[in-house]
């Protein structure tokens, strides 16, 4: 996991944790339906790539 930057401002932090849970309530949802849930899947991939692109854009401030 990487660890939250304590100089980033706190709607970033915030933003963060919101995407990881987002991932992880995806990711907890397709393992309930042993992963054969379409819908659950193109969720948690979108989660995904949000929470990458979010990191990379934190990168560039």
């Amino acid at each position: 996991m990487t660890p939250i930057n304590n100089n980033m401002h706190c709607d970033d932090k915030r933003m963060i944790v919101v995407l990881k849970e987002s991932i992880l309530n995806y990711f907890n949802e397709l393992k309930e339906k042993d992963f054969d849930d379409e819908f659950a899947l193109k969720n948690l991939n979108e989660s995904i790539i949000e929470y990458k692109e979010y990191k990379l854009s934190l990168k560039e401030k």
